[in-house]
């Protein structure tokens, strides 16, 4: 079975192995990483364009869409993307995600499970290029949901593992607890 993995980067394994089809493109990536935080609730197709293509005209965009989900669905399965209406979501019992178990462990009060889940940072290290004619910055940022993002770590910070290290940070920092800037300057000089 394909899993897909959005803890410490983006990617899908099957058997702990990365793999490499057409699904895998960035963009594609992408998607399902849009679709992985947002879940339970699907995402709009026009929410994911504006996403993903948005110096795009609203039929190549349209298209571009479903050839991804196409995409997606020829690797992971043809229920592995769900259409309801006008929405789109990730079923996770079609296809496994780290982040919607690692949601699901956390909700649940299962926090060694969760920690177990926590690989590094949401989507780290994660982007897409922007296209050369395009408004966008030179690099886009893979889900335009920071916030999630950050709900997604702060999740980690119940974990036993977080409770073990109280001045740990989830992208491998240490926090100095009660120091201020000039403290910490002079006491690494």
């Amino acid at each position: 079975m394909i899993s897909v993995k959005l803890f410490a980067g983006a990617r899908m394994e099957r058997d702990d192995r990365v793999i490499t089809a057409p699904a895998t493109q960035r963009r594609r990536l992408a998607l399902l990483a849009l679709l992985a935080a947002h879940h339970p609730a699907g995402v709009s197709r026009e929410r994911l364009i504006g996403y993903l293509w948005p110096d795009r005209d609203a039929e190549h965009a349209r298209n571009l869409l479903s050839q991804s989900v196409y995409a997606l669905r020829r690797t992971l399965g043809d229920e592995a993307v769900v259409a309801a209406g006008d929405e789109l979501r990730l079923d996770p019992d079609v296809v496994p995600c780290d982040v919607i178990r690692f949601a699901q462990a956390v909700s649940a009060g299962e926090m060694d499970h969760a920690a177990a889940l926590y690989a590094g940072p949401f989507l780290d290290g994660f982007f897409f290029p922007a296209r050369r004619n395009s408004s966008i910055g030179s690099k886009a940022p893979a889900s335009g949901t920071a916030a999630r993002t950050a709900r997604r770590s702060k999740g980690w910070r119940r974990t036993p593992q977080r409770r073990a290290m109280p001045h740990a940070r989830p992208n491998g920092g240490v926090a100095w607890p009660g120091k201020t800037p000039a403290m910490r300057a002079s006491h690494c000089a």
